[in-house]
């Protein structure tokens, strides 16, 4: 399988760190959450990279 996760990544030009979370509720449904950090960079710089935040089933 092949995906373009990384390369998607590495086309935004961001050096920092990514936190992917992923969560299973209760049902067939899943949370994920990505938020990118660094902390050499000012707070207006990390406000343009919001956190997000996706909901659905497989």
């Amino acid at each position: 399988m092949e995906t373009n996760f990384f390369k998607s990544i590495l086309a935004l030009h961001v050096a920092g760190n990514w936190k992917i979370s992923i969560v299973k509720e209760d049902t067939d449904r899943f949370i994920v959450s990505v938020l990118f950090f660094n902390e050499n960079i000012s707070n207006d710089t990390r406000k343009k990279v919001p956190p997000i935040l996706l909901k659905g089933t497989a």
